[in-house]
């Protein structure tokens, strides 16, 4: 039963060095991931929120009656 320690980070000297990244280095590299998702995100979620707001806009003009066609109903 003790040999299947090793295998779930147990005692053995070979699994503690694992070859990972300094602090710092990995603070850096989350950092530029970070920007990276955040600049290839940023013109399609501007183009949504732009798009929202004209949609938006929209519909309360039809609310009012007023769809900027120039056209408009008359009641005699």
């Amino acid at each position: 039963m003790g040999s299947l320690c090793c295998c779930f980070g147990g005692d053995s000297d070979e699994h503690r060095h694992v070859n990972q990244p300094s602090p710092e280095t990995r603070r850096r590299q989350l950092a530029e991931a970070a920007e990276n998702r955040r600049s290839s995100r940023g013109p399609s979620e501007e183009a949504a929120r732009r798009q929202k707001r004209q949609d938006e806009a929209d519909r309360i003009n039809m609310e009012k009656g007023r769809d900027n066609t120039g056209l408009s109903w008359r009641v005699d």
